[in-house]
């Protein structure tokens, strides 16, 4: 069993309603798979890659966004693409190309993207639109995109300012369709990049791009970002992340706050529990996040491929580890003392579990749980006893945590 599924020969991915995709620049393609690896379409490009492989690459629902090395080591270039008449085009190439101020050794990019519906009807030749979320998102300079119509158009168009209410906006422009209330709406705020400079220091660093202004934002240094190969972007609804793996974790990166907010542990560490597996990639697709690997620990054996496969985490929490400690843990045997037993349980971003059953045993015939099934507190803590037998024994305690949800 070689637990291959998609089977790309390239180290990027992206992934939109159970498709995977990926740019081969050794044949100017964009490459579409199933699930199960089949190939479902493949693209021709009206533009030539080159011969520098792409190192990254989004997908906002619309459009496609590459990351290349430029002409040299120190340039990086985003590239904007779009699927028309079967043929992926070139939309927008922004270049960011060292200065004596900065230098762009990129590793990879996060496409900060939302995608919401239109509250109420935009007919043709209109100049105001309403949205139904994430329009707090919209700032003067967005460029929106709606579609499928009715006819299936899509067009762009650029957000002047807000009108009447918080989600009601101007138009630069008339629009060219009508679009029906609940049409799809697109649009991407910012890029952000992982850099092994910080302006032109050798440290690592997170770098902001606004796609208004082709303009870098600000710069967070983090000498961590040097070690990092690949990032996303994820949004979580009310809170929205940039999430890059580090090791064996994925960091959560608050771009509200600029702060780490948390961080989960993966299973990327070889049957030795000492050698890390490299991620090319990450993606987020509803509560998994798809990891693009050459290698994958399956039960104790090291499963290695000539393609790049994924392999799944889960944002939703689960038990990922018990502790039981227990005092005192040395009882009289008299059939009377009693020992607390304590039992912690946590997730895989080292959080606290609650409202989880708990199962104790015990090996002593006489002695015994005074409660064998408890549940998680609020600090993911359950608490049982364990009264005294009566004869002189050495007692082995186990715990089952069993979780439904």
């Amino acid at each position: 069993m070689s637990y291959e599924n998609i089977r790309f020969p390239r180290d990027h991915m992206a992934i939109y309603d159970g498709d995977f995709f990926y740019f081969d620049e050794r044949n100017d393609t964009l490459n579409r798979k199933d699930c199960d690896g089949a190939t479902s379409f493949v693209y021709p490009l009206d533009t030539t890659l080159g011969s520098n492989k792409v190192k990254s690459m989004e997908y906002d629902g619309y459009y496609f966004w590459t990351m290349q090395q430029g002409s040299t080591s120190l340039d990086s270039i985003i590239k904007k693409w779009v699927i028309d008449n079967f043929v992926c085009t070139l939309v927008d190439v922004i270049d960011l190309s060292h200065t004596a101020e900065n230098k762009f050794s990129c590793s990879s990019f996060a496409l900060e993207f939302y995608n919401t519906k239109l509250v109420t009807t935009v007919s043709k030749h209109s100049s105001i639109l309403s949205l139904s979320t994430y329009y707090d998102k919209v700032s003067p300079g967005t460029i929106i995109t709606l579609g499928p119509n009715e006819d299936g158009m899509y067009e762009d168009v650029t957000v002047t300012g807000t009108l009447s209410s918080p989600n009601t906006f101007g138009l630069d422009f008339y629009t060219f369709n009508t679009y029906q209330e609940n049409t799809n709406v697109y649009f991407s705020k910012s890029l952000w990049l992982i850099n092994s400079f910080t302006y032109n220091t050798a440290k690592g660093s997170l770098y902001k791009l606004s796609l208004i202004t082709k303009q870098i934002e600000y710069v967070i240094e983090d000498d961590d970002f040097k070690y990092v190969e690949t990032n996303c972007f994820y949004n979580a609804g009310n809170s929205q992340y940039i999430l890059y793996v580090l090791n064996t974790s994925i960091r959560f990166f608050n771009i509200e706050t600029n702060t780490h907010e948390e961080s989960m542990i993966i299973d990327n560490l070889e049957s030795n529990s000492s050698t890390v597996i490299p991620v090319k990639d990450i993606k987020v697709e509803a509560d998994s996040i798809y990891r693009l690997q050459q290698k994958a620990n399956y039960y104790g054996i090291v499963y290695s491929w000539a393609t790049y496969n994924y392999q799944l985490s889960t944002i939703r929490p689960f038990v990922d580890s018990i502790s039981m400690d227990v005092y005192p843990k040395i009882l009289p045997s008299n059939g009377i003392n009693v020992a607390e037993i304590m039992v912690v349980v946590r997730d895989q971003f080292d959080n606290p579990l609650k409202l989880k059953p708990v199962f104790l045993q015990d090996s002593d015939d006489i002695g015994f749980i005074t409660s064998e099934t408890v549940y998680t507190n609020l600090f993911g803590t359950a608490i049982s006893y364990y009264k005294a037998g009566t004869v002189p024994n050495t007692i082995t305690l186990n715990t089952i945590v069993t979780q439904y949800d």
